[in-house]
């Protein structure tokens, strides 16, 4: 259960409340527990963006679900997919379309997940272990998105990879999934 601690000085916590503002992604969400809370600043807030609500939430000794963020990272991708598949033209075509922050989905095959786009347009492959790391999480994703698309060289593969490349550069998208981790393993 959440303790109170001494946190500081109120300009340490001032300063903290704003590091935390200048890092919300979507929403904001900033929480005054009592009247006699050291953020003293709160009430002083005003304007259209903000909204005052009080809420009693009674004590409650289930364990709430927590969202998690996670950047699929180069070792869960298949860096080379967009290099050496054939119908690389209407993949760069689909990747250019999107922009950071778009919404991306995950396809389940037998063999291995895609990153397909929202018009089911398969973008990007997870590697196998990728792949095996992330299918029994698929339940508890509840939603992926563009956070980079980077460019992919000919000589950043191995040279016995190299080979098979149909391409000198590709892009490749990088997903933030995030999920319940809840189901997490």
């Amino acid at each position: 259960a959440w303790q109170p601690r001494d946190a500081g000085s109120g300009e340490e916590l001032r300063r903290l409340y704003y590091v935390a503002m200048t890092r919300a992604r979507q929403t904001l969400t900033l929480v005054q527990a009592d009247e006699g809370a050291r953020a003293a600043w709160l009430p002083s807030l005003q304007g259209d963006a903000v909204h005052r609500t009080r809420v009693h939430v009674p004590a409650d000794s289930r364990t709430a679900p927590r969202m998690r963020y996670e950047l699929l990272s180069q070792a869960d991708l298949w860096l080379a997919y967009a290099g050496r598949n054939a119908d690389h033209a209407r993949m760069a075509d689909a990747i250019a379309r999107l922009a950071t922050g778009d919404p991306l989905r995950l396809a389940s095959t037998p063999g291995r997940l895609f990153v397909a786009n929202l018009a089911g347009e398969r973008i990007a492959a997870l590697s196998a272990k990728g792949s095996e790391r992330w299918r029994p999480r698929l339940p508890s994703i509840v939603d992926l998105r563009v956070a980079a698309i980077l460019v992919r060289r000919r000589q950043d593969e191995t040279a016995e990879y190299q080979a098979e490349l149909a391409r000198d550069a590709w892009c490749v998208v990088i997903p933030e999934v995030r999920y319940n981790d809840a189901a997490d393993g």
